[in-house]
């Protein structure tokens, strides 16, 4: 791709190409009523003092818990600096941001996906510059070319947690069992289906994200193309009619069902033998399979004889940003820098959110025995696999792009039209989204 660079060394710093759609206004009432509903179990952040900075996440209670834990650490280190929290699951997030970067109510240090980063700081000035604070955050812990993920004509806006990408658990005894190998193809994996199904068990349970990229991995591997290339939308009427083409056949065979829940109901309730996850969320399941004793081995990224390219991408987990106009840019350095580098934190997060890029988290890590495990497993594999791989345009993470694809596949699925129209129609759209 053009202004790209190796895809081991990040994007290009100041020649950014981007395929994020243009931000649409919004309605503020409508809006913070859409914003209550996604993310009425979340934290309610108080008034603020000039004292306090405040900070907003998203995860599951797991996280909440050894964030809020080690913030109490921080605030103990610090006691001028009183910190404020509030925090929602992922699905709500994006909507509570949309209302609060409206009214100019952010958080002082929040944390941030891809797209949000981009739709909100196009050209750099939506976020502090937080090279301008780095006497304070220890950003020689990080490469360059993790840093220019985040950074966006030569400000850096964000600054990446881990690197993320589809990965692929099973429960090997379930296989086992019914005599079926663990899939490495895309053929294996609705062969597996259909026998499996059988007993009333999937071979996976994924998420619509998680649903998508699997089927772009496909389109990509038959195709050869690229869903962006030069900051435009690059996947045509052939390249989604693929994508549809395998989602219905995956659906069909019973060899994946789609939830909204990374997985963590079909692994409770045992109606699902692995699913396909990011791998900073691999954490949802795998503590509930350790509850039931359950092993689960980490699969092969899915592909196909003949594949014209790997189709599989990958991208940072999250960005942790500073609010442009913050008030106290010290004290919410401070925090940053906690999040990433402080003992505290890093020894409660381990690996729940992937390997940490920052050098001295690995060192915290490393220190307590805690590279190991099933998630460390998937982060070795990124590392071998990466350089075959691209790194995701926003635009991919927008949740426009999972809602319309949503619905062209349910009007397959439903009768109303096959995949050939509905690929018309789905890139039509996708190239108004990028438009505006």
């Amino acid at each position: 791709m053009k202004n790209k660079k190796n895809i081991r060394s990040g994007r290009e710093d100041n020649k950014r190409t981007r395929c994020t759609a243009k931000p649409k206004k919004l309605c503020l009432c409508l809006a913070a009523a859409l914003m209550l509903t996604a993310c009425s179990s979340e934290s309610v952040r108080p008034l603020q003092s000039a004292s306090s900075i405040s900070f907003s996440w998203w995860g599951s209670d797991t996280r909440s818990d050894y964030t809020l834990s080690a913030i109490s650490e921080f605030e103990k280190e610090n006691p001028g600096i009183s910190v404020i929290t509030e925090y929602c699951g992922r699905s709500g997030s994006a909507r509570r941001l949309a209302v609060q970067k409206a009214s100019g109510s952010e958080a002082d240090v929040v944390q941030l996906d891809s797209y949000s980063l981009d739709k909100y700081s196009p050209d750099g000035e939506g976020f502090y510059d937080l090279y301008q604070l780095d006497d304070i955050i220890e950003l020689d812990n990080y490469d360059k070319k993790y840093l220019d993920y985040g950074t966006i004509g030569g400000k850096l806006n964000g600054i990446p947690i881990s690197m993320d990408a589809v990965a692929f658990y099973y429960r090997e005894e379930d296989f086992e069992k019914l005599g079926v190998k663990i899939p490495t193809t895309w053929e294996e994996l609705e062969n597996a289906g259909q026998i499996m199904s059988r007993q009333g068990v999937y071979p996976l349970e994924t998420d619509m994200f998680c649903f998508f990229r699997m089927t772009a991995a496909y389109a990509e591997q038959v195709t050869g193309e690229s869903f962006c290339e030069d900051g435009a939308l690059a996947a045509d009427e052939e390249y989604f009619r693929c994508a549809l083409d395998m989602a219905i056949r995956l659906l069909d065979s019973k060899a994946v069902i789609i939830t909204d829940d990374s997985g963590v109901s079909g692994i409770k309730s045992w109606y699902s033998a692995g699913t396909a996850c990011r791998i900073s969320d691999a954490g949802y399941y795998l503590e509930l399979a350790g509850k039931d004793e359950v092993s689960l081995m980490l699969g092969e990224q899915l592909t196909q004889p003949q594949a014209k390219k790997s189709g599989w991408y990958y991208e940072p987990s999250a960005f942790y940003s500073i609010r442009k106009d913050v008030s106290q840019p010290e004290n919410a350095a401070k925090l940053l820098n906690f999040l990433i580098n402080g003992e505290e934190m890093i020894y409660g997060q381990g690996l729940e959110k992937g390997r940490p890029l920052s050098r001295s988290a690995l060192e915290v890590l490393e220190a307590n025995d805690m590279l190991s495990g099933i998630q460390e497993s998937a982060a070795e594999q990124l590392d071998e696999n990466m350089s075959d791989m691209e790194y995701a345009d926003p635009f991919m993470d927008d949740p426009e792009v999972l809602t319309e694809f949503g619905s062209a596949l349910d009007m397959v699925r439903y009768g109303e039209t096959d995949t050939a129209q509905a690929a018309k129609e789905l890139c039509a759209k996708l190239q108004l989204e990028v438009r505006g």
